[in-house]
């Protein structure tokens, strides 16, 4: 960059010129008991029905190789 040149907010990469706002923060929940039991259950439950199908289908896979 040049000595005394201006520099502007959108000479700056991932700067845009118009309106750069900072992003925003998320949001932090603040879980109770329940909510904590309820998505740890959930969660269970979705990795099982996950791996269910991962398991058919590599069964699947495996059957198809082994012809």
């Amino acid at each position: 960059m040049e000595v005394g040149a201006a520099t502007f907010m959108s000479d700056q990469p991932g700067i845009s010129g118009a309106g750069a706002q900072k992003p925003k923060k998320k949001r932090i929940r603040n879980w109770t008991v329940e909510d904590q039991t309820v998505n740890c259950e959930f969660e269970q439950s979705r990795r099982e029905a996950f791996s269910k199908r991962l398991m058919g289908s590599c069964l699947i896979t495996l059957s198809s190789t082994w012809c």
